[in-house]
């Protein structure tokens, strides 16, 4: 699902932010600004064989039933910070 995708954008950006503090203590500084940072990733949804076997068999149905399906998120963060 795409709120899945978000949920796991936000918790990845949430730990490059506190490794960037970490950086910036262990190095003996107070703090760190920005420079750039590049979030990217993918969603793939794919439906479980027994929907596409049903799907096949039931093509003029009105209704599917619903069944389980595989997630798969890749959520890529990276940037740059400048210590001050």
């Amino acid at each position: 699902m795409r709120s899945t995708a978000v949920q796991a954008s936000r918790k990845v950006s949430a730990a490059f932010l506190d490794q960037a503090q970490s950086i910036a203590k262990a190095s003996g500084f107070e703090s760190y600004d920005l420079v750039d940072v590049r979030v990217g990733g993918d969603l793939h949804i794919a439906p479980s064989p027994v929907l596409m076997g049903r799907m096949a068999m039931a093509a003029d149905a009105q209704s599917l039933p619903v069944a389980a399906r595989m997630e798969s998120v890749s959520v890529q963060v990276s940037g740059r910070i400048r210590l001050r």
